[in-house]
């Protein structure tokens, strides 16, 4: 336990994941599910963040044990709400991450930084990482009935140091414009048993034993286990440069500079892991593309005796995933509500980022039309109104002499370039997405890009002492790599 307080001590033992923690990652491993509850397979995290002395003391983090068995899910039944509230999530993640590097793009032209953004970079600098005894099994006696295979990935310990230009641990006081980092790898290792013993139907207490017992380290390997990776031992120095624009010259120094030293690398694939692997990725895609059908499914317990109900699950799936959605798409009443509603969410939309207050039935109009139209029709109303308001507020910006107000084809050219702002909509989105080395772009904009494409912004040092794949070895590999 640190003498010094930190408002962010954070320790768990042994429960440190609730029962919505372990419902939340089986539906984002579908069609996977986890054996146990995960709160029971989790060892201990810890967070330290020292706010008080930030700049004199280290961020730590590390988990101690991490014990996981997955099996393949036949038991998902279809659930229109859970479904319906998935897509709705996913999309409005997908705007919000589109407006946010927005906003990142549009701030990237300042020159001060800003205080959190120094805040989190004195974070990363001090971070201290260390991961230990990890274990994830995924176990299948579906893929291949009569031939259960189990495949894992264990990690004895993973450390992230923060170093000085020596490579040697401390922690950085003073304001730096690189960032060194010593990273050292133990026994990491992915290994696929064939006709393996299977550990799903036991106790959660057995299975941890088990998964504990069958990790391998630096000078253990378990019986009878077939790995496609060789436990390996490595070390990293990595040197980050977050801002060479402000080397002197620019971009002299590579962003990334990374250096991997490996004492051996073994690699294997036998004939029996390859078949599985095979039927393995097979089976998943064969899951992957049912999941658009799992609505029209039938809950049965097998295909014996249940004909009538598998055929009318397949002529569903043709009827309505085929038959009526290109129909629909087609059909005129569907095309024309569509147009209304993209035009109704550009006026609304134009509304909010005039600043005009919004009621409630037009807020309520606006949610409504971002939960019927898709990603791609939001993104192109958007961009089009974004346009069209800069434009009309550089018109507006723009000084005008008293003979305009009093001349009468003042006014008429006003109209004629506030009409224009919706004509070149779709040109101007062209312009705004371009690289900015393109042929119209600024000579300062091509100054820097030619400094850039001059530069090298990572380069990549491996050195490799052996490399052994399926019984043939390689002795003292070393490769350098720039770009």
């Amino acid at each position: 336990m640190k003498e010094e307080e930190s408002l962010l001590d954070i320790i768990f033992e042994s429960n440190p994941l609730d029962k919505k923690c372990g419902q939340r990652l089986i539906i984002e491993l579908k069609p996977l599910r986890i054996i146990y509850d995960a709160k029971t397979l989790i060892g201990v995290i810890n967070v330290f963040v020292p706010w008080k002395n930030l700049y004199s003391s280290a961020t730590e983090a590390s988990i101690d044990g991490l014990y996981l068995i997955l099996v393949p899910n036949r038991e998902i039944k279809y659930d229109p709400i859970k479904d319906e509230k998935k897509l709705r999530d996913t999309k409005y993640s997908a705007l919000a991450q589109i407006e946010e590097r927005k906003k990142r793009e549009a701030e990237m032209e300042k020159t001060d930084d800003t205080f959190l953004e120094k805040l989190i970079v004195q974070i990363i600098k001090n971070l201290q990482v260390k991961i230990t005894n990890i274990h994830i099994r995924y176990e299948d006696k579906i893929t291949n009935p009569g031939h259960p295979f189990a495949m894992g990935i264990t990690l004895n310990n993973l450390a992230i140091d923060t170093t000085d230009e020596n490579w040697k641990p401390t922690v950085v006081e003073e304001i730096v414009t690189k960032i060194y980092k010593a990273v050292q790898l133990d026994a990491l290792a992915v290994y696929w048993n064939c006709d393996s013993v299977t550990y799903s139907h036991l106790s959660p207490e057995e299975v941890v034993q088990n998964l504990i017992r069958e990790t391998a380290t630096n000078r253990f390997q378990p019986e009878n286990y077939k790995y496609i990776l060789q436990p390996i031992m490595s070390s990293v120095q990595l040197k980050l440069n977050p801002k060479p624009e402000k080397d002197k010259p620019a971009f002299s120094i590579p962003k990334v500079h990374l250096r991997l030293e490996m004492e051996k690398l073994g690699i294997g694939l036998s004939k029996d892991q390859y078949s599985n692997l095979i039927k393995l990725v097979d089976s998943m895609d064969l899951m992957s593309k049912g999941i658009p059908y799992r609505k029209y499914r039938p809950h049965v317990p097998s295909y014996r005796g249940y004909y009538k109900e598998w055929w009318l699950f397949a002529y569903t799936c043709i009827l309505e995933g085929e038959v009526r959605r290109k129909r629909n798409n087609w059909n005129w009443d569907h095309i024309k509500q569509h147009r209304e509603i993209c035009r109704e969410y550009a006026d609304l939309y134009k509304q909010k980022l005039c600043k005009e207050k919004l009621d409630a039935n037009d807020k309520e109009s606006l949610q409504k039309c971002e939960d019927f139209l898709d990603v791609t029709n939001i993104i192109i109303i958007r961009q089009k109104v974004e346009l069209q308001v800069e434009r009309m507020e550089k018109l507006q910006a723009k000084p005008k002499g008293w003979l305009s107000n009093w001349w009468w084809t003042g006014s008429q050219q006003t109209i004629d370039e506030t009409t224009d702002i919706g004509r070149r909509h779709v040109w101007d989105t062209v312009l705004n997405f371009w690289p900015a080395s393109s042929w119209w772009s600024s000579n300062h904009a091509k100054t820097i890009s030619t400094v850039q494409s001059q530069s090298v912004s990572m380069y990549l040092i491996f050195s490799i002492s052996l490399i052994k794949i399926n019984r043939i070895i390689f002795c003292i590999i070393y490769i350098c790599v720039c770009g």
